[in-house]
């Protein structure tokens, strides 16, 4: 006899305030109030881009992910290496550099920047991603939650400079978050409909492309996920419907997982040993071997950076997400359990890697939770109709603070990291190669040495490696060499030709 099939889990009641015209556009079923914030933040997402960001991977990591999208799009893993000792003048954070020049980033999030390379708008990329990501938080809180949940999620973030920065970036973090959100919905429809093999592969699909972005990040995120379902099949008597689509989905995330495996063969040799690993073996979570060293490690990247998240990037929405555990309508709730969950194992997990992240806008590392967090935070404020207008006003008049304040100080930051590109610019270098003495503004001389994957460009930036510089000079006799130093008191840069002995 076959097993019956289950009953479909109940969604969340309709939460109050519904119908009636006291609702305003809040509790509008219509697509007014999604328009205007999706469109009010594509906006600001392209204007930083383009005037604030200049269209310039700000960090390390994002120009490594460059180099490797520039890479597929030429559906190559990887360039050679200038020869022998020379590659070391050629030396870029986060890219190895042995012979093979290539990133150390798994291939997930370049797979999908190559398409912005090859349209030539990698900088347009994640706008798309993170408008993507809003329409898909509206849809989960309107489909799992309730109308005014899905407006709420929306307005909390208008203007948020956590999503309009990460936006606007060459991160990996809103691909990352974007598939995330992704899986949350497909395990919510699954939850309900166990029948679904569409909700079934696709949640196996995004939480493995979630992998190939950000792999500790998706573990920590999903785990929940993992550990609610095993209790939900056994409750339910292991029906055979549902373990056929647990297959399905298993499926999906295997055909993942056997592209991370099969990529870090290609570049490393070894499936199980990724080239961020073989780039720095110790750049990994881990437990201290003292008690107080891993307090501080809590105080710093989970205490620090909880109170960073609540009062800038995300206003009050630790506050409002616990809110969910004192409300009875929500308390209960399987999918606001697994949101909760997930940010907890995420926060925590990183409380096991040592490391603010280096430059980013906000608690980068905690990005990937703005998903479970917003979605968490418009379903509490549906439910506390006299408190949601003021909470509203109060945290997008936050936002936009941080925005405009986030924006001068981000902008200033960028001045003096590309016064290196610009100097050249106004001297309008051509066939030079430039040895960097110094970084520029606050970036050190292993992140300006960008010569894309094939070293061919019109000026060459290098590092300066004292003596050896001769080797070089001497190498490339068809440029002309120069050296650039950064004075930081004047905040300007000065190239200045090296003399060759005998001349050219």
């Amino acid at each position: 006899m076959s097993s019956p099939t289950p009953a479909p889990e109940a969604p969340l009641p309709a939460l109050p305030g519904t119908s009636g015209g006291r609702t305003g556009m809040i509790g509008d079923a219509g697509w007014r109030l999604p328009a205007i914030v999706v469109t009010i933040n594509a906006v600001l997402m392209i204007f930083t881009a383009v005037t604030t960001l200049r269209k310039f991977p700000n960090a390390g990591d994002e120009y490594a992910s460059m180099i490797q999208a520039v890479l597929l799009s030429d559906f190559r893993l990887s360039a050679d290496s200038p020869p022998g000792d020379l590659a070391r003048f050629f030396d870029f954070n986060h890219v190895i550099n042995d012979g093979r020049f290539y990133g150390k980033y798994p291939p997930g999030w370049p797979l999908l920047l190559a398409i912005g390379v090859t349209l030539g708008v990698p900088w347009l990329v994640n706008t798309v991603i993170g408008v993507a990501t809003l329409l898909v938080l509206h849809r989960i809180a309107r489909q799992h939650f309730s109308v005014e949940a899905a407006n709420l999620t929306l307005l909390l973030l208008l203007a948020n400079p956590f999503l309009v920065f990460h936006s606007a970036s060459h991160f990996a973090h809103p691909s990352c978050l974007l598939m995330i959100a992704l899986a949350y919905g497909f395990y919510f429809n699954w939850v309900e409909n166990p029948t679904s093999r569409r909700d079934a592969i696709l949640l196996g699909f995004c939480a493995g492309f979630a992998f190939l972005i950000r792999t500790f990040t998706t573990v920590a995120l999903l785990f929940p996920l993992l550990v609610s379902f095993v209790p939900l099949l056994k409750k339910r008597g292991w029906p055979k419907s549902d373990l056929l689509q647990l297959a399905w989905a298993s499926g999906s995330l295997g055909v993942c997982l056997a592209v991370f495996l099969g990529y870090n063969y290609l570049q490393t040799g070894n499936p199980f040993l990724q080239p961020f690993s073989k780039y720095s073996a110790k750049d990994r979570p881990w437990l201290p071997d003292d008690l107080p060293t891993y307090g501080r490690w809590v105080w710093d990247f989970v205490v620090l950076r909880i109170w960073e998240l609540t009062t800038l990037w995300l206003p009050m929405c630790l506050p409002l997400a616990a809110a969910s555990l004192f409300i009875r309508e929500l308390r209960a709730n399987p999918k606001v359990r697994i949101l909760l969950w997930s940010v907890v194992c995420l926060l925590m997990g990183f409380s096991l890697y040592p490391s603010d992240g280096g430059v980013r806008y906000g608690p980068r590392y905690a990005y990937e939770t703005l998903a479970a967090l917003a979605l968490l935070c418009g379903a509490v404020l549906a439910l506390l109709p006299r408190l949601r207008i003021p909470v509203v006003a109060v945290i997008v008049v936050i936002n936009v603070g941080s925005f405009v304040t986030t924006s001068v100080e981000v902008g200033e930051e960028l001045k003096g990291k590309t016064e290196l590109y610009e100097t050249v610019r106004r001297q309008n270098l051509s066939n030079a190669v430039v040895f960097l003495k110094t970084g520029s503004g606050t970036a050190v001389t292993g992140d300006l040495t960008r010569n894309g994957p094939y070293f061919k460009g019109s000026v060459l930036y290098v590092k300066d490696l004292g003596e050896m510089n001769l080797t070089l000079i001497q190498e490339m006799v068809d440029r002309v060499p120069y050296e650039f130093v950064y004075d930081r008191e004047r905040k300007v840069g000065r190239l200045t030709p090296i003399p060759v002995k005998g001349g050219r």
